[in-house]
């Protein structure tokens, strides 16, 4: 492609015009675009809709239960929330493996050697 300034003068009237015409166009789509977003209306839903959505609420109970921490499935999460070294997690994964269950959070908490404040 040669350079800008050995292009005639017609070439480079005609690449100003598209520069032109293209930068306009963007302004109009842009502005187009403004106007459309505040024209958008809001319709209530019926009363009848209303009415169905608050007894179906009403219907399903909310669960809100907290689950024991069970050390028979220690996650990567729980681990690091507990700061257990890796080793150490290594360890009780494989006594779970070889089906050695704990079967109180006490004997969890004796064969980790976890601090009363950190279980908490």
């Amino acid at each position: 492609m040669p350079q800008f300034s050995q292009w005639t003068r017609p070439q480079r009237r005609g690449l100003l015009f598209l520069a032109r015409v293209f930068v306009v166009g963007h302004f109009l789509l842009f502005f187009a675009n403004q106007e459309q977003q505040y024209t958008t209306l809001l319709r209530p839903l019926p009363d009848h809709l209303i009415a169905k959505r608050d007894s179906l609420r009403d219907q399903s109970p909310r669960k809100d239960t907290i689950y024991p921490f069970n050390p028979n499935r220690l996650s990567a999460w729980h681990a690091y929330r507990l700061d257990l070294p890796k080793s150490l997690v290594d360890t009780i994964q494989s006594r779970v493996a070889q089906e050695s269950y704990f079967q109180t959070a006490q004997e969890f908490k004796e064969f980790a050697g976890i601090a009363d404040q950190k279980w908490q």
